[in-house]
């Protein structure tokens, strides 16, 4: 294929996708087959210029970028790393160009280095002798004494995995567990079992999708850290590691591990995801070479790759442990995979399930607290620009709250690279503005940026207090900051994820002598109560870490319209969702300023009651996103169906449909929501192979 063919189709195909103005219109799998063979036909020499254009187009076309990023990240990835190992991409700043989200992927992975290393590294091959392992082994640690500490107290969720461990032995399935209730110690009370078990045969694999996770947990930048969080682990009888040899391929990207694992030793192998597909290593290791597979925020084991992965050990009948806070939030294609590595009698194998809500009840985390600052337009609306009431807006937002932090540590996620920078440097100039703001200390995580008093993602992680780090996608899973007690948002984004978007908040909400609430300020598009619905509804959604809305049947719909409805309690200056004991508030004073957008937003929560009492068949659709975009539209909310009336009900009116409705057939038509002219209560009722319109029925007098 010549580069003006490929420009040609994939204008072609940018253009036919701006023609659809709903998402669940676009049929995501053909654009991924269409990509796939594209990029199958075209030589590496013009393979760099195509993949600038086809990020061009996405940036241009304005259509559903979220789901073609999701779909083609993989993908382009792929083709990206072709490219680096052939040298025709050389510079983190060539990708740059190419394509800035798969960069932020590839940085935080560390899978630019993987690519090079693998490549040019070729002395640090599997047949390298045994001098060439010890910068990448952690020596053992001997006689080390356990010291009775009998002070500590272990959690609750701790407790039940540590028991069920011991009675059941190692069987496969998840371990799930909210976000900061100290997952990290069942995970070395697992590599303890497995000594214990094996001795010299225990042969463990820890893998995670983030780097981050593993340089934290097991202190990789500093040996002498280590040593002591080992000593601490035995001290607190955690789980003894000093007996076992450590091989970390986090850092040092080597690949004589697999031949580690064939040395009658204990061996425990910590490494990312990205690095373990590399080569296919993992497919040399039988079942007499391996004990334990431990797979870290296993939300992300249905990924190609890394099913790949899990799946090899799991027709090794290699024990697999899962470890998440958000395991099965996710389709049912996803959920049947799930079902397959960590399934028994064809269900998900919860080896303990302590959900948020349930940690929150138990005092093993800290409630979380919302705040909305508002923006004037997402990002992709306005080619990420930001402006000065932005700006203001989150700081007086912050400013309002600083005083309830105790540590005022502070995490800001900014989306990309560029956004970053630009938040960097706009909040900079305003900040003084603020009297309560002015001691704040700014911090990035951004590689090769450099910026006047600004300091680095070390510096913020030991400081005690007063400090924002701005960083685009970086830290939202696994990092263990000190004392962090607040996150911003400020991606600008219209759809965020909700896995990432609980990992993130999960961040905030670890226990602190000092913390009684984790701060979260997140955005809001200025006086967009339909926004502020969904926002409501997500949060409700994601804190239950509940499967999405479209996986339901109509009758869990209802179920969970219903549930929702009778969460939500609302006063002048907050909405709070009232989930069991639990009181999740967020606070809206800075966004509802007066008594009629008051009453616009508590009308609209007051419908959610009412669709859920009328049963309107008009509103049983099978997507309750459709629902809330209704709800959005005050000024003609006065529309609903009277059961016991048997009649539509529409500014006081009674409008007759002239037969039982129990005996008709009814459909909708739902017109355009994206235009001006209709409203959505404009629906057509479907009755003798005819449309007739709502406007068109006779009218009942009173």
């Amino acid at each position: 294929m010549k580069y003006e063919e490929f420009y040609n189709e994939l204008t072609n195909l940018g253009e036919h996708i701006q023609t659809f103005k709903d998402e669940n219109i676009v049929d995501s799998n053909l654009i991924t087959k269409f990509i796939k063979n594209v990029f199958k036909n075209i030589n590496d020499s013009i393979k760099y210029h195509c993949i600038i254009h086809f990020n061009y187009v996405i940036k241009t076309s304005n259509f559903i970028k979220r789901i073609i990023e999701t779909k083609t990240n993989e993908i382009l990835l792929d083709e990206i790393i072709i490219l680096l190992q052939n040298k025709q991409i050389t510079t983190t700043d060539n990708l740059n160009i190419v394509y800035n989200d798969v960069l932020e992927f590839m940085i935080n992975n560390d899978i630019i280095n993987d690519i090079y290393n693998s490549n040019y590294n070729t002395n640090n091959d599997c047949n390298n002798n045994s001098d060439s392992e010890t910068e990448s082994e952690i020596d053992k640690i001997s006689n080390i004494p356990i010291i009775n500490q009998s002070d500590f107290k272990f959690r609750i969720n701790q407790i039940e995995a540590f028991e069920k461990l011991e009675k059941y032995g190692l069987q496969k399935g998840i371990l799930n567990s909210a976000t900061g209730t100290g997952k990290s110690y069942i995970i070395i009370r697992y590599i303890d079992y497995v000594f214990r078990k094996f001795k010299n045969n225990c042969k463990i694999i820890l893998f995670t999708e983030r780097v981050n996770i593993l340089k934290d947990l097991f202190e990789l930048d500093n040996l002498d850290k280590l040593k002591e969080k080992i000593l601490y682990w035995k001290q607190i009888n955690v789980g003894d590691l000093s007996d076992i040899k450590i091989i970390e391929r986090v850092i040092n990207k080597t690949y004589n591990w697999v031949d580690c694992f064939k040395k009658n030793e204990p061996t425990l192998l910590l490494i990312n995801r990205a690095f373990l597909s590399n080569r296919k290593l993992y497919k040399q290791l039988t079942k007499d070479n391996i004990s334990l597979v431990i797979h870290d925020e296993c939300h992300n084991a249905t990924s190609p790759k890394c099913f790949d992965i899990i799946k090899h050990f799991d027709n090794l009948n290699v024990p697999i442990i899962g470890l998440s806070a958000t395991p099965i939030r996710t389709g049912n294609k996803q959920i049947e995979k799930l079902k397959s590595i960590y399934g028994i009698n064809n269900k998900i194998n919860l080896i303990i399930n302590y959900g948020l809500i349930f940690a929150i009840e138990k005092e093993l985390i800290v409630p979380p607290v919302f705040n909305w600052y508002y923006f004037d337009n997402f990002s992709d609306d306005t080619e990420d620009e930001i402006n000065d009431n932005e700006v203001d807006s989150i700081l007086t937002c912050l400013n309002n709250k600083i005083d309830e932090l105790p540590y005022r540590k502070i995490i800001a996620w900014c989306g990309y690279i560029e956004l970053t920078k630009k938040w960097i440097e706009k909040i900079k100039v305003k900040i003084n503005n603020y009297d309560k703001l002015k001691q704040i200390k700014f911090y990035a995580d951004i590689d090769n940026y450099e910026y006047n008093n600004v300091g680095c993602y070390k510096d913020f992680k030991q400081i005690t207090n007063d400090g924002i780090l701005f960083c685009a996608k970086k830290h939202k899973e696994g990092s263990d900051i000190l004392n962090l007690d607040s996150c911003i948002f400020l991606d600008k984004a219209k759809n965020r994820e909700s896995i990432p978007f609980i990992q993130c908040i999960g961040r905030v909400l670890r226990n602190n002598t000092n913390k009684k609430f984790g701060y979260i300020f997140d955005g809001l598009q200025c006086n967009n109560y339909k926004y502020m619905i969904d926002k409501i509804i997500d949060y409700y959604q994601t804190i239950q870490n509940l499967t999405h809305i479209s996986e339901l049947s109509n009758n869990e719909i209802n179920n969970r319209i219903d549930n929702i409805s009778k969460a939500i309690t609302y006063n002048r200056n907050s909405i709070s969702l009232e989930i069991g004991t639990v009181k999740i508030n967020i606070d809206t004073m800075n966004i509802i300023l007066n008594s009629s957008n008051i009453k616009k937003l508590n009308d609209s929560l007051k419908q959610i009651k009412k669709i859920t009492n009328c049963r309107n068949p008009l509103l049983c659709i099978n997507h309750m996103e459709k629902i809330m975009h209704r709800i959005a539209q005050f000024d003609i909310w006065e529309f609903y169906y009277d059961k016991d009336k048997n009649v539509f009900v529409y500014k006081n009116k009674n409008y007759n449909t002239m037969n039982q409705l129990t005996q008709l057939h009814y459909k909708t038509s739902l017109p355009n929501r994206t235009s001006s002219n209709n409203a959505w209560w404009e629906c057509k009722i479907y009755r003798n192979n005819e449309w007739i319109s709502m406007h068109d029925l006779p009218i009942i007098e009173n």
